[in-house]
């Protein structure tokens, strides 16, 4: 038994006869160097190995004929396939298939049914979902390549990763991450002046509002874009540092272009999520404010959007928070458990893409009051609008109605008549 230990080295490379002399070796420790590629040439002479040692999995694509090769996977994938935990694969195709109906179905929903109360902010909420509906098509592509290289990914591992279709892909998942980021600060905002200012007149001109978008996609483009240009800083190659074609890189936090990935990772979602938190606290507390007095007529009414905006802000930080700790906590040099990688890059990060269209239109009043109006020409649905649900609804609607009105009066002054546009209004945004 022949034993070679070259590990710790900082090799970055072997030239084709590195082993031309070693036909007996039969264990080869290759860990903690530098080189990232192997041609197998290298080791084809060495008929006798039967253990080899790597840093990464797919180095073990040069040698195919060697009987144990470790590492067998980087958490997401593995020799066999692209998705190596099968309770991944499953989560990829519901992800996929949620990102891709639900915000089909907004699009299409805003497309058919215009507000004319609140036409800006369903603009925005349109660009979200199809920003978040981009994320939908990323994991579809990832669902198909997985399947298609299944059993034998690490025959094809390299091919893919350094493909055109992983950094297309790449570019998606960069592309709707920061869209949808940027878009929902913006819906946030537009929320929080029409909480907070609501007799303020606003920004109804249509030049500004398509500027605005398009300075966000644009940015939005050329974040996502920057790394497909030929240059030295991001590699030849910087989606395709993993089988899953994202710029997250926690395995190898330091890779070519690991500033770029901490700035959008760590600083644009931080800013983002600081930002988002802040202003759901204020919208809360003028609503809480507008009460006044009459605070126990208000209390459910409170309760009610109070929880509809925990439940904006939490999704938001079970989306982002993890990326951000864990992210920082590899450029620490911090150990992450490889599982934990592959659930954060296929689960985690696209949730809010999943859940979007729930909390900002299938759940809001104007959704459900077309919904009732759909129903109404349907014989099946008859039995959902029986006289207990209608009074129900209509109760809530006029509590939200006066108590927003008295908002009008406490934040931003005015009317009688400027109180009536305020309850209206916010109630289309709430």
């Amino acid at each position: 038994m022949h034993i070679e230990h070259l590990n710790e080295n900082r090799i970055e490379g072997f030239g084709l006869e590195a082993f031309a002399c070693l036909g007996n070796l039969t264990s080869l420790l290759l860990t903690g160097n530098r080189f990232q590629t192997l041609d197998p040439r290298v080791l084809q002479n060495l008929s006798s190995l039967d253990y080899i040692y790597f840093s990464w999995f797919h180095l073990c694509s040069a040698a195919l004929h060697v009987r144990v090769c470790d590492p067998h996977g980087d958490g997401i994938s593995s020799k066999l396939h692209l998705l190596d935990n099968q309770i991944l694969r499953g989560s990829v195709w519901v992800m996929a298939s949620i990102a891709v109906v639900g915000n089909l179905l907004v699009l299409l929903g805003r497309y058919f049914y215009k507000s004319r109360s609140n036409v800006e902010h369903s603009l925005y909420l349109r660009h979200l979902a199809a920003s978040d509906f981009l994320m939908g098509i990323y994991l579809t592509l990832i669902a198909c390549a997985d399947i298609n290289f299944r059993g034998e990914y690490i025959k094809y591992e390299e091919a893919w990763r350094h493909s055109g279709v992983c950094a297309f892909a790449g570019f998606l998942s960069t592309f709707s991450c920061q869209s949808s980021t940027l878009l929902l600060t913006l819906v946030t905002w537009d929320r929080l002046m029409s909480v907070t200012r609501p007799l303020k007149p606003r920004d109804t001109e249509k030049f500004r509002i398509v500027l605005r978008l398009l300075l966000l996609w644009g940015i939005s483009f050329g974040l996502a874009a920057a790394p497909l240009l030929t240059n030295p800083y991001f590699g030849s190659h910087f989606y395709g540092n993993n089988g899953v074609c994202l710029s997250l890189h926690i395995h190898d936090p330091y890779a070519k272009g690991w500033e770029y990935s901490a700035l959008l990772f760590i600083f644009v979602n931080t800013l983002s999520l600081v930002f988002i938190l802040f202003s759901y606290v204020r919208m809360l507390q003028a609503i809480r404010d507008s009460g006044g007095g009459m605070r126990s007529t208000h209390s459910g009414r409170e309760n009610v959007v109070a929880t509809r905006f925990a439940i904006i802000v939490t999704t938001d930080c079970a989306c982002w928070l993890p990326i951000i700790v864990v992210k920082v906590a590899a450029l620490s040099g911090c150990n992450i458990s490889p599982d934990l990688y592959a659930w954060l890059a296929v689960l985690v990060l696209p949730v809010n893409s999943a859940l979007n269209p729930v909390l900002y239109t299938l759940t809001t009043a104007a959704f459900k009051q077309q919904l009732r109006r759909y129903c109404h020409t349907l014989p099946s649905c008859s039995l959902l609008n029986n006289e207990t649900r209608s009074q129900t609804q209509t109760a809530y609607e006029s509590g939200l109605s006066v108590s927003l009105a008295h908002l009008g009066g406490g934040v931003g002054g005015g009317g009688g008549s400027g109180r009536k546009r305020l309850s209206h209004r916010q109630m289309s945004y709430l």
